[in-house]
């Protein structure tokens, strides 16, 4: 029920938000068709933090795809994407996941990471997502 989640999230003051509320909250946006609302109000929370969280940055960047408006955040997050990569830094792997899933639309590559993230963490959203990926990719090949 993303409208419900919505009217209760913003029952506090955005600027009060922990991230994951904002994720939760743009998670509901984008399945309601508003991702303008993540841009309108995520995007200046994160505009001058030098290094913004990779949740962020994922889902500003989901709702520049959806809404067709620029490529700041998809730039943005396609560099962060990277520099894991050379890192070896698996810490958000499932945002990486996410991100050659839905933004770079690489299956195999959203894969590779979702199974990284399966190993780490295993919760119930991890398992979703990987079995969604796996699903996704199986149909590729």
């Amino acid at each position: 029920q993303p409208a419900t989640a919505i009217k209760h999230i913003e029952q506090q003051p955005d600027s009060d938000w922990p991230i994951s509320s904002w994720v939760a909250w743009s998670k509901a946006k984008l399945a309601l068709q508003q991702g303008n609302d993540i841009l309108a109000r995520l995007a200046p929370e994160i505009a001058n933090n030098p290094a913004p969280n990779d949740s962020a940055l994922l889902y500003l960047a989901l709702a520049e795809q959806q809404t067709g408006e620029g490529k700041k955040w998809t730039t943005a997050m396609a560099q962060r994407v990277f520099i894991r990569e050379q890192r070896g830094d698996t810490t958000h792997a499932a945002e990486v996941a996410l991100y050659y899933l839905h933004l770079a639309a690489e299956p195999q590559q959203a894969l590779h990471w979702a199974n990284i993230n399966w190993q780490q963490a295993k919760s119930f959203n991890d398992e979703q997502l990987l079995s969604k990926i796996r699903q996704l990719a199986a149909a590729e090949s």
